[in-house]
């Protein structure tokens, strides 16, 4: 344990430590304070950056919110949004392929019928 509270783990023979694919969950759940902030916006649709009334950007210029843990926050949400970009680009290629697959079965098996 760390003075601060968290834990240093050694992880031998893993490279890189990521978020597991599909857990937005644990990601509001690990910044609750920010996801709570992001409701009281003004704006539902609030980017948290110069919009006015965004409760984010108060927070931090309030130091009610360190503005490092909120980079944090978004650094994690984009790393899943990007995984959820990769996944759907390899599912629409997997498609595609089962797609030719199967074009290539049939023009066989016509040839074979001939």
């Amino acid at each position: 344990p760390l003075s601060g509270g968290g834990v240093l783990i050694d992880t031998p023979g893993i490279r890189t430590v990521g978020l597991v694919e599909g857990r937005e969950d644990a990601l509001a759940k690990t910044f609750s304070e920010i996801e709570e902030y992001k409701g009281r916006c003004k704006f539902r649709d609030c980017g948290h950056e110069d919009e006015p009334g965004c409760a984010i950007t108060e927070a931090i210029a309030s130091g009610r919110l360190l503005g490092s843990r909120f980079e944090s926050y978004k650094r994690l949400l984009q790393e899943l949004e990007d995984q959820q970009a990769n996944n759907d680009r390899d599912t629409k290629t997997d498609k595609s392929m089962q797609n030719r697959i199967k074009a290539i079965m049939v023009r066989q098996q016509f040839r074979n019928d001939k």
